[in-house]
């Protein structure tokens, strides 16, 4: 037990080990330590390793802070040749990381980050070698920032440890799936791959910019859209691109299709009124281009409203050398001008009939002219 704080300001020094004990503080800002830095089981109220540089690891397994509204652990800046592991940690108070690097792994298993209605963990800019795992009961009650993070491994948020996990204490037992009552904040972060918990996702995700080579668990696209629709800024387009391109990777079309359908169908309703409009006739004719196949049926329909019409209410001819009227023929002459042209020419319409004939063809070049916007849509993106 010590009566008073520790100061390592400045020193330069071989490992320091601090286990199982009471001390106030520990102040090693700027200090060089040649070897590990462990702290292991011990309370304090606050611990600073601004601009600490320690070659080998630094380990806070079991410890416990206490700082409650204020920074518990200040590490700005902190490099860590090897792993930081604060398995079992609690903290009260703000866990502070931002500029970190880390060589190894960044292991948070197990550990409560408690800061209500603040920072819990603030990794912003953070530089992880390898994976940065916070599961198998790890709690932040606050708001958890990695904007701008790099992680070379794969981030664990939530979800359980694998069975038969060792930490650098030993085996541990599962503690359950691990959880963020506060918001996320990913923005610009770029990660090797995201494990997480549907069951325990955030209400509030800030997802601009993410970058991820795969996600896990896969789950199907209109699942991971509930997922992104918990960012509170609204409609982003790069969230949408980075989850379709991640389908894509893995050989799931469809999953992407209907990804970026959905982000054409939450654009539409940033767009003034007239792209509403629009928006809706491309969305409910070829789905944006993301569903051609739509164009067909509306055709048919088209052509079908309109033989049966003209079947009904046949033309009248003009003169006695026409043939006779073929309402189907005369239909798809109007739709299409380029098939069977010379069944329109000859033939007299009364007022409602000529009305019929302008709404079908104007139907056919706004349905021509949706197709090829999301045809030109699909063509850029290739």
């Amino acid at each position: 037990m010590f009566d008073k704080g520790v100061s390592l300001v400045e020193a330069k020094t071989r490992s320091v080990r601090i286990l199982d004990c009471e001390l106030p503080s520990l102040d090693a800002n700027t200090a060089f330590v040649d070897g590990h830095l462990e702290l292991v089981g011990s309370c304090l109220s606050w611990l600073s390793l601004y601009r600490t540089q320690v070659s080998g690891h630094v380990e806070l397994s079991g410890a416990e802070l206490s700082q409650a509204g204020a920074t518990a652990i200040n590490a700005d800046y902190l490099e860590v040749g090897a792993a930081l592991y604060g398995h079992d940690l609690t903290c009260r108070g703000a866990v502070r990381l931002p500029g970190a690097r880390i060589g190894g792994a960044l292991e948070l298993d197990g550990a409560h980050l408690i800061n209500e209605d603040d920072w819990a963990l603030v990794a912003d800019m953070i530089t992880v070698g390898g994976d940065m795992r916070c599961r198998d009961g790890f709690r932040a009650i606050g708001t958890v920032g990695l904007a701008s993070a790099r992680i070379g491994g794969r981030l664990f948020l939530g979800g359980d440890a694998p069975p038969g996990h060792v930490g650098p204490g030993g085996p541990r037992q599962a503690r359950g799936p691990g959880s963020v009552s506060g918001p996320v904040d990913m923005r610009h972060a770029k990660l090797g791959g995201l494990n997480d918990e549907p069951a325990n996702w955030p209400q509030r995700l800030h997802l601009d910019g993410l970058c991820y080579d795969d996600l896990v668990p896969n789950l199907p696209a209109q699942r991971r859209l509930q997922w992104i629709a918990r960012d509170p800024a609204g409609y982003q387009p790069q969230p949408y691109e980075q989850l379709a391109a991640c389908y894509r990777s893995l050989g799931e079309d469809e999953n992407a299709r209907q990804v970026l359908l959905r982000k054409q169908r939450d654009r539409r309703t940033t767009l003034t009124p007239p792209g509403k409009v629009w928006g809706v006739i491309q969305d409910g004719t070829v789905g944006y281009g993301y569903r051609p196949w739509l164009a067909s049926l509306w055709l048919i329909a088209l052509i079908i409203t309109g033989t049966c019409y003209f079947a009904a209410y046949p033309a009248t001819a003009s003169g006695t050398s026409i043939g006779r009227f073929d309402p189907f023929t005369y239909t798809l002459s109007a739709i299409v001008p380029v098939i069977g042209q010379n069944q329109t020419v000859g033939w007299i319409l009364n007022g409602t009939q000529q009305a019929v004939l302008y709404a079908l063809t104007i139907s056919a070049w706004i349905l021509l002219t949706a197709f090829a916007a999301g045809l030109t849509r699909l063509m850029s993106r290739s």
